[in-house]
């Protein structure tokens, strides 16, 4: 048996099969999270030799497949982040179908997760740009409601992977078999541009991140989370990967100092700009650029352990994201979309005071409030950083405290007394509804106060970047 072809190929094959069972929801939603947690388990469960035991038998693993002259290597050391990208695909399906989304989500968000996957398992991994663009182009029926006109913000969003994918690909045009070469060499400067250029555009990377807030207006607040949040997660080992194949990239003056400052730069931007929104379908834009930036800038500290740190900030922004989605959506779809922006927000404690409050908590959270999930690795973020200067924590000062000052605003409207003639109950919230928030506020308490349980695993999906750790 192949790997590429159980984690890669089979999922694929099964989300191209369920598309006539588009309109038959629950099966497909049964089919999806069923597939979805196997592959998840056998990843996880899988050992490092890649040979199973069982009922008497003996399974023996191979990790690389070749595709029309490629090569897609699934190894162990890829095993933790295919298990959790599984496990990000059965919690935005279980739930999908309370919300009125594209009937493509379940067939098509199993075919991207394999894909995803196969970004990171093609070589030449210069190639994994062509795949990007195909993840690009397969969104546009979940971003674009059906019957509507597709809006700046996805056509933005086209625009931007496509250049940003071309200039990847350029880039390996211009380096073909060439890893290690002199840092001064004018090909080399060339091509590093163009790198570091086509990721700055593909990760939304400030000021190119303009069309996140204008994507999140015009699109399903389930989908949308479910798409950036997957390719955040992607992008970013991306970038680790090139940082660590290529010597010449790292060895650019500078490199990872400016990789710190621009991750500062967008917490700061983003909790800047969220501060004086008013409608929270555009806030989750500015929040991801701001975990964007934790993230760059987690990558920025890498050689002090930042690994570590963005290690421990992969579940709770991922469960942050899917909380925020799932009180957004259900707001949402309770006002007919009119339940989204301030005015019509003022009292919405007093309606949905459960869907409230995990709009607050997943905020709280992914700012990094003592005692959430977020707050152990954003801690250790912030403890690094005053050795690459002073002057970034006044950076983190802004974005903190303009997340803060948002909060407390949303807390302000969510809790004011409405007036009588605006005052309209949309329905109770359901048992299920209290059933699932509570849940996932519990795990991410749980996650703030016991951070080192999820550490081993997450640091697996670092541990092959050697160049990138700190020397022993």
């Amino acid at each position: 048996m192949i790997t590429p072809v159980l984690f890669i190929l089979f999922p694929l094959a099964v989300g191209v099969a369920l598309m006539p069972l588009a309109r038959k929801p629950k099966a497909s939603v049964a089919i999806v999270c069923v597939a979805s947690m196997l592959l998840a388990a056998l990843a996880l469960f899988m050992p490092d030799d890649l040979v199973i035991q069982f009922a008497g038998r003996r399974f023996v693993f191979s990790e690389m497949l070749s595709v029309l002259g490629r090569q897609l290597t699934v190894g162990p050391e890829d095993l933790t982040l295919v298990a959790w990208l599984f496990v990000l695909n059965t919690l935005w399906n279980l739930p999908s179908r309370s919300f009125k989304i594209s009937m493509w989500f379940n067939a098509l968000s199993l075919i991207l997760t394999s894909l995803w996957i196969a970004v990171l398992a093609v070589e030449p991994f210069l190639y994994a740009a062509l795949i990007i663009e195909i993840i690009a182009l397969l969104s546009v029926p979940l971003l674009s409601p059906r019957g509507a006109r597709a809006g700046p913000g996805l056509l933005r969003y086209l625009i931007f992977e496509t250049l940003g994918m071309s200039m990847i690909l350029l880039s390996g045009l211009m380096l073909s078999g060439i890893e290690t070469a002199p840092s001064a060499s004018p090909l080399i400067l060339r091509a590093s541009m163009l790198i570091v250029f086509g990721l700055a555009i593909a990760m939304a990377i400030f000021p190119l991140h303009m069309w996140i807030p204008m994507l999140g207006k015009e699109s399903h607040p389930w989908v949308y989370t479910f798409l950036l949040g997957m390719s955040q997660t992607i992008l970013v080992v991306f970038l680790l990967v090139f940082l660590d194949r290529y010597a010449w990239l790292r060895g650019l003056p500078g490199m990872f100092q400016s990789l710190s400052l621009t991750g500062v730069i967008m917490i700061a931007v983003g909790g800047v700009f969220a501060a004086f929104q008013k409608d929270l379908r555009r806030v989750f834009g500015y929040v991801f650029l701001a975990e964007t930036g934790y993230a760059v800038l987690a990558v920025g500290l890498s050689q002090k352990g930042g690994l570590n740190d963005l290690a421990l900030l992969m579940m709770p922004r991922a469960l942050g994201y899917w909380l925020w989605g799932y009180a957004l959506s259900n707001l949402q779809e309770k006002g007919q979309g009119n339940l989204v922006e301030w005015p019509a927000l003022a009292g919405e404690y007093l309606r949905n005071p459960w869907i409230s409050a995990a709009l607050v908590f997943s905020l709280l959270s992914l700012s990094g409030t003592p005692l959430l999930a977020s707050f152990p690795g954003k801690r250790l973020l912030w403890f690094l950083t005053p050795t690459q200067g002073l002057s970034l924590l006044v950076g983190f000062a802004m974005g903190v405290g303009g997340m803060v000052v948002f909060i407390l605003r949303l807390i302000r409207v969510l809790i004011q007394v409405p007036d009588e003639e605006t005052y309209a109950d949309k329905g109770p919230e359901s048992v299920g509804t209290h059933f699932l928030l509570i849940a996932m506020m519990a795990l991410m308490a749980l996650l703030g106060t016991f951070p080192f349980l999820v550490l081993p695993y997450f640091s697996q999906i670092f541990s092959q970047f050697t160049q990138l750790l700190p020397l022993p």
